[in-house]
C-alpha cells in the first residue's frame, strides 16, 4: 500500500488524542513529522510518539519538502494563514473544523485549493459513521425540505472559563477569543451546521443570530435562525451549560412534504418517518464508534494516496458552515439579519 507523507501542524490536545495515533497506526500514512511553536511541547510530543523529526516554524516545515500534505490543529483562528501558506506550497490539507472563522477565508482557501489542485478536507468527525450516510441518504426521501431544527448542548462552559486549562493549554485556548474566535458557536455548533450543510447540500440566504456570552469572553448560548436558499426555514441552539453529570444533546430533525427524520448524533442513531409507511432506522453497526477520531486523518491519506476519490470531509459544505456561522456571530453583533450574498442551493458533494 503506498503511503501517504504527512506532518501534523498543531501539537495539542487533539492531535494527541486524535491525528497523530490515527496516522501512527496506519500503514497507508507515514507521519513524517510534528510542528509547534512551543519547543518544549514538540519536542516532547515528537519523543513520545515517536515521530522523526519536529519544527517550530511550519514554513520551515513545509520548505524541507519531506511532507505531501499537512493536518492542521492549530486553533481556530490560526487555520486560515496556516492553511493558506500550506496549499500555495503545493501541500494537501486536512483542517480541523471550524474550517475558518471567517466566509471570506474559506472561500479563499476552497479557490487556492482548486488552483493548485490539491485536496483540501475539513475533519467533520460526526461524517464519517454508517449512521451519518444513511442520513445523507435518507433526506431527499422527505420531499421539499421545509424546516430543520437543531440542539448541540455540552459540557463546555467550564472551558470557555479557563478552569480546565491542561499544559497543553486547552482551556486557555478556548477561552481566548484571539485564538478560538468564538465560544460555543465556533467550538460546538459547528459540529451540528457542518452535519446540516453536508448532509442536505443547502446554503444559508438569511441569517439572524442571538448570541449571549453570560458574562465570559466567548459565547456560551446561542440561538440561530436561518433562512436557505430554496425557502427551508432552521433554528440551532446551543449551550455549553450541561452538568458534567449528565449527558450531552447533540440532534437534528429534518421536516419535509413527506415526512420526517430525527438523528441523535450523540447515541448515533437516526428514525426516518415517511407518510403511510412504518418507521425506519439506522444504528452503529457492531464495534463501530458514534465519533470515529482516528477516520479523518486516515481517509486524508487515502485520498492523497488515490485509494478513494471522495471523502466525507468535503471542503464546500464546510464553507457554507463557516458562512452560516459567521453570518450568526455578526448578526448577534449587529442587531440585524445578515444576508449572504450570491447563496443558493448546492448539489450534494
Amino acid at each position: 500500500m503506498q503511503r501517504a507523507r504527512i506532518a501534523v501542524i498543531g501539537a495539542g490536545w487533539y492531535a494527541r488524542l486524535a491525528n497523530i495515533p490515527s496516522l501512527l497506526d496506519y500503514e497507508g500514512a507515514e507521519l513524517v513529522a510534528i510542528c509547534d511553536t512551543d519547543e518544549t511541547r514538540a519536542r516532547e510530543t515528537a519523543t513520545e510518539f515517536g515521530i522523526p523529526r519536529y519544527f517550530t516554524d511550519f514554513t520551515q516545515l513545509l520548505r524541507s519538502g519531506i511532507a505531501d500534505g499537512v493536518v492542521v490543529t492549530v486553533p481556530h483562528t490560526a487555520h486560515y494563514p496556516v492553511c493558506r501558506v500550506a496549499l500555495d506550497a503545493g501541500l494537501h490539507v486536512l483542517v480541523e473544523k471550524p474550517m475558518t472563522v471567517d466566509a471570506a477565508d474559506a472561500w479563499d482557501l476552497v479557490r487556492r485549493s482548486e488552483r493548485a489542485g490539491r485536496h483540501l478536507m475539513v475533519g467533520q468527525t460526526f461524517h464519517f459513521t454508517s449512521v451519518a450516510q444513511w442520513v445523507r441518504t435518507a433526506v431527499p426521501r422527505l420531499g421539499e425540505l421545509v424546516q430543520i431544527v437543531g440542539t448541540f448542548a455540552s459540557h463546555t462552559e467550564r472551558l470557555f472559563r479557563g478552569e480546565s486549562a491542561l499544559p497543553d493549554g486547552r482551556g486557555g485556548t478556548y477561552a481566548d477569543p484571539k485564538l478560538a474566535g468564538g465560544g460555543q458557536g465556533h467550538a460546538q455548533l459547528s459540529h451540528l451546521l457542518g452535519v446540516v450543510c453536508w448532509t442536505t447540500g443547502l446554503r444559508a440566504a438569511e441569517v439572524f443570530g442571538y448570541l449571549d456570552n453570560r458574562g465570559l469572553a466567548v459565547d456560551l448560548v446561542d440561538s440561530i435562525t436561518v433562512r436557505f436558499a430554496g425557502g427551508a426555514q432552521g433554528s440551532f441552539t446551543g449551550t455549553g451549560t450541561v452538568p458534567r453529570d449528565h449527558p450531552a444533546r447533540e440532534n437534528i430533525a429534518y421536516y419535509g412534504t413527506k415526512g420526517m427524520l430525527v438523528y441523535d448524533l450523540a447515541a448515533a442513531a437516526a428514525e426516518l418517518r415517511l407518510a403511510g409507511a412504518e418507521a425506519e432506522h439506522s444504528g452503529l453497526s457492531d464495534g463501530e464508534s458514534g465519533y470515529p477520531v482516528d477516520a479523518p486523518a486516515r481517509a486524508f491519506a487515502d485520498l492523497m494516496a488515490g485509494r478513494i476519490d471522495r471523502t466525507p470531509g468535503p471542503a464546500t459544505p464546510a464553507a457554507h458552515s463557516v458562512e452560516l456561522l459567521d453570518a450568526a456571530y455578526r448578526s448577534a453583533a449587529s442587531g440585524r439579519p445578515i444576508s449572504i450574498e450570491g447563496s443558493g442551493s448546492c448539489g450534494v458533494e
